[in-house]
């Protein structure tokens, strides 16, 4: 442990002063590039916290360091270190000058897509942790440039003065707005962002605090000097609560667009509920009733298929069979729905990307689900039949004797879905599906007779 961890220093050593190096000798980007991975070996700059070491000699300084952020940007596109990394590196920075901060976030905005995670367990729960306190962050430096505004507003008589896109504050709180609204508005990050809350409770709830110390600052900064751009924050702040309502456990009674003002947030309220949003799911019903054939165990399955045909296409056989048993014991799915399930969701996918309009995003994505279906699929239906006994114990299953009939009768289901059947027909071969249906029979998954 010492040893590997004195390896570590002695590399960071080396990692600040070929940052120097490269600075005084105005290295290229590319020159840099080629150095610090001949230094790094194939090992990831995230181990070595070269994000932070890269950062922090960028803002040495009223502004930050063109060159060195050239340094970190061709880092980041060349996968040197991640943007979860960065994001970290950022918020523990103390006391950045407002030019800095300005600096930062377009960098922020620039690189705000990049914001995944592609590495173990461990490295995604970092990057949801790093979400929640990047939000922490982001209030704090709205709260701290509407605080300076209202400063300057008092030594000015003519507010018109500083009420323009020119000054320093005003574009802070304006690019801050916009990665607070690339936040709320994705589906992903928001995810991301209810685990990390999770896991960061105290950063989460002071998060909420400063929410509420904002609103009330622009309130009154409102009052005093009322402007379409605070308006345009507050319509900002407002989103955001509204987006994260799913925080809260669910009432008959909450209704956000009643409200005229903001309101601030219940800090415990929202801190002390579990899973709200898996409670409403399970226990309330849509207005317009059930639908029949696609229950939340249909949308379970269909991620956990889509992310393993796409994003993880090696990942072990046994262990997605394991993950869809999971499922159907959770839903009370007989083994039948399952594969029709199954299925249906490799059709689908299928389907979606011959309509995408990217052609190398399209080859890409269909050479997966191919693979996924026609190789991938069997064994995994293989690992679910020879999990039959333990599945006959745990969920309902139909009142057959072979595990054929099982298959048959999820491929009957299958069929009854004619509009998707008839999708698939019309942009793929049949072959595609009599190769699957040969590789069953194969696995006596199929009766030699089944057409």
């Amino acid at each position: 442990m010492d040893t590997s961890h004195s390896t570590i220093t002695s590399t960071s050593f080396k990692i600040k002063d070929l940052l120097l190096r490269a600075w005084r000798e105005r290295w290229t980007e590319i020159e840099w590039g080629r150095e610090i991975k001949r230094l790094l070996r194939g090992v990831s700059g995230d181990v070595y916290d070269l994000a932070d070491c890269m950062l922090r000699q960028a803002i040495n300084g009223p502004v930050t360091n063109s060159l060195l952020m050239l340094y970190l940007n061709h880092c980041l596109d060349s996968q040197i270190i991640s943007f979860g990394a960065c994001i970290m590196a950022i918020t523990k920075i103390p006391d950045l000058k407002p030019q800095c901060m300005n600096s930062l976030l377009d960098f922020l905005i620039r690189y705000k897509n990049r914001t995944n995670c592609y590495g173990n367990d461990d490295e995604c729960i970092a990057l949801c942790r790093s979400l929640v306190t990047f939000l922490h962050w982001l209030h704090s430096i709205m709260l701290s440039s509407l605080n300076e505004l209202n400063h300057e507003f008092g030594q000015n008589i003519d507010t018109t003065y500083n009420m323009t896109i020119d000054s320093i504050h005003w574009q802070i709180l304006d690019k801050s707005c916009q990665m607070l609204r690339f936040i709320i508005d994705s589906s992903y990050l928001k995810a991301l962002l209810y685990i990390g809350r999770m896991e960061e409770q105290s950063v989460w709830k002071q998060c909420l605090q400063l929410h509420n110390e904002l609103i009330t600052k622009l309130q009154q900064q409102q009052q005093q000097t009322p402007h379409s751009s605070f308006e345009s924050i507050s319509d900002t702040l407002q989103a955001f609560q509204t987006k994260i309502e799913w925080l809260r456990p669910v009432t008959t009674e909450t209704n956000v667009k009643k409200s005229q003002n903001i309101q601030p947030l219940d800090v415990d309220l929202i801190s002390n509920s579990i899973i709200p949003v898996v409670h409403q799911m399970m226990t309330t019903r849509p207005e317009f009733g059930y639908i029949p054939y696609r229950p939340l165990s249909y949308h379970s399955i269909r991620i956990v298929v889509s992310f393993y045909a796409i994003l993880d296409p090696s990942y072990s056989n046994e262990l997605i069979a394991n993950y869809l048993a999971i499922i159907a014991r959770s839903f009370d799915l007989s083994l039948s729905k399952l594969y029709c399930e199954t299925l249906h969701t490799c059709m689908v996918g299928l389907i979606d990307t011959h309509n995408l309009a990217n052609e190398d995003r399209k080859n890409i994505n269909y050479h997966a689900w191919i693979a996924f279906l026609l190789f991938k699929i069997p064994q995994i239906f293989l690992q679910l039949s020879q999990y039959r006994i333990k599945l006959r114990k745990e969920i309902h299953l139909d009142n057959h004797q072979s595990n054929q009939t099982d298959l048959e009768s999820g491929i009957d289901m299958l069929m009854d879905l004619g509009p998707c059947i008839d999708q698939f027909l019309l942009r793929y071969k049949t072959e595609h599906l009599q190769k699957l249906f040969d590789s069953f029979k194969e696995m006596n998954l199929l009766s030699i007779t089944a057409q």
